[in-house]
């Protein structure tokens, strides 16, 4: 394979939610026909020509609670209320190796509830809900965004793409490091 051009040939990996799963690779020729390639693409462009997902309006996000629990019995968990004027306070609790539960409340200006709100847009996690599992293996964390009429939950446990699954680390950072 010395000297091909890179990203030549081509791989599949198929994934089932029961465990199952199809893999071909070649590294000398495409996977795939030309034929094929196209219908997959006929397939993509017909879904994105469909209607958009309502999702609710993030001017109307009133607060962000992250949650993670430990294996051994620690947890952490954090709210940022969004107020009015666009700032926010976040309050904060975790626990470690020890008892004891450390709190936390710090302001949040309204440049970094604003960043937030632009890494929930950009990462597009208010519809993750509906991307399977697949870490099994991995502390589960959860994001919840409330709303004045819904609430959305969404774990850290997708199969994503780092630009959009990134969002949710960014946000956790901001929320239980940072603030």
């Amino acid at each position: 394979t010395h000297g091909l051009p890179e990203n030549f040939g081509g791989s599949i990996d198929v994934r089932y939610a029961g465990g199952e799963r199809i893999s071909i690779s070649d590294n000398q020729s495409p996977v795939l026909s030309y034929e094929a390639a196209q219908a997959i693409d006929r397939v993509f462009e017909k879904a994105f020509k469909a209607d958009a997902l309502p999702l609710p309006d993030l001017q109307t996000l009133k607060e962000i609670r992250f949650e993670e629990e430990r294996k051994d019995g620690g947890f952490t968990r954090a709210a940022l209320e969004i107020l009015p004027d666009g700032t926010g306070v976040n309050r904060k609790q975790s626990r470690y190796d020890d008892p004891k539960v450390y709190e936390s409340e710090k302001p949040v200006d309204a440049g970094t509830v604003s960043a937030i709100k632009d890494m929930i847009s950009l990462g597009g996690i208010l519809a993750w809900s509906g991307i399977r599992t697949v870490c099994a293996g991995m502390r589960k964390k959860c994001l919840t965004f409330i709303f004045p009429e819904m609430e959305i939950t969404v774990t850290n446990d997708r199969e994503l793409p780092r630009q959009l699954s990134g969002a949710f680390f960014d946000i956790e950072l901001e929320m239980t490091t940072k603030h």
